[in-house]
């Protein structure tokens, strides 16, 4: 007799696992218009949300914050807050 005990699974069990699922499904691309990313942009700057922002062009927050990384509007996002400010600092002197 052994100490060691060796469990026997049953060829009962052997096809009980199923396949794992293989397809593949294509999501529907919409690329953002040069209008879209402007007004993006312009969203952006008066303070939306991303969130706002998404319910207000139908698109995902997730796509939003995306399509501001991927184009690189931050830079352009944070030059036009700073004429807004600019702007709005002048009118008050």
């Amino acid at each position: 007799m052994s100490i060691v005990f060796k469990p026997t699974i049953p060829a009962v069990f052997s096809g009980s696992k199923a396949p794992p699922k293989k397809d593949v499904v294509l999501r529907r691309r919409q690329l953002y218009t040069k209008q879209e990313l402007q007004r993006l942009v312009t969203l952006r700057v008066h303070g939306f949300s991303f969130i706002q922002i998404a319910k207000l062009i139908k698109r995902g927050q997730g796509g939003v914050a995306a399509a501001i990384n991927h184009h690189n509007l931050h830079s352009e996002i944070r030059l036009k807050r700073q004429e807004l400010l600019d702007s709005i600092m002048e009118m008050s002197e």
